[in-house]
């Protein structure tokens, strides 16, 4: 997919959605969450990883078309994630299929991966900026999304801070 479509379809979801307010919260003492424009499945996620090495983040997504999904569970699908007009990813891995989230739509839980907390600089420096998200596979019609940066790196910085290990019961 091209910078020109991808911008012209960003542009269309703020036309329709009006002005677009993800406040970042905290979940857990481990998950920032906020909501985008999807109706049902918005949500994004980030943790700390395991070892306090950088973030994990996650997002929601929801197939509009449910006689049309073929997701499985370990499926990686095409998109383009960007930070403004920069693209960061162009492939998530799903982590859940919830088919009988609702008769009409499917839920995929998907995982944008595991970066170094040097990747939190781009929030930093960019904080009236957005993620857009959309998503370009062939195995089903997702909706796209998108989440304000806003506050985020403030909030980054607070979970770097507190970041414990976890401890994830292995002995040597």
């Amino acid at each position: 997919m091209n910078l020109g479509k991808v911008l012209t379809i960003t542009i269309c979801i703020f036309a329709q959605s009006g002005p677009v307010l993800s406040n970042w919260n905290w979940a857990s003492d481990r998950m920032l969450v906020a909501e985008g424009i999807s109706m049902y499945a918005d949500r994004f996620e980030i943790l700390p990883t395991d070892f306090c090495s950088g973030i994990k983040m996650r997002a929601w997504a929801k197939v509009g078309d449910k006689a049309s999904n073929q997701i499985i569970p370990g499926d990686f699908l095409e998109m383009q994630f960007m930070l403004d007009d920069a693209l960061v990813l162009n492939r998530a891995q799903v982590l859940g299929v919830h088919y009988d989230f609702d008769e009409d739509f499917d839920i995929l839980y998907l995982n944008f991966g595991e970066w170094d907390w040097s990747f939190v600089e781009s929030f930093m420096q960019n904080p009236d900026q957005a993620l857009f998200v959309i998503y370009d596979d062939k195995k089903a019609q997702i909706d796209s999304n998108s989440w304000v940066i806003g506050s985020l790196s403030e909030e980054l910085r607070t979970m770097r801070s507190n970041c414990k290990v976890l401890d994830l019961g292995v002995s040597v």
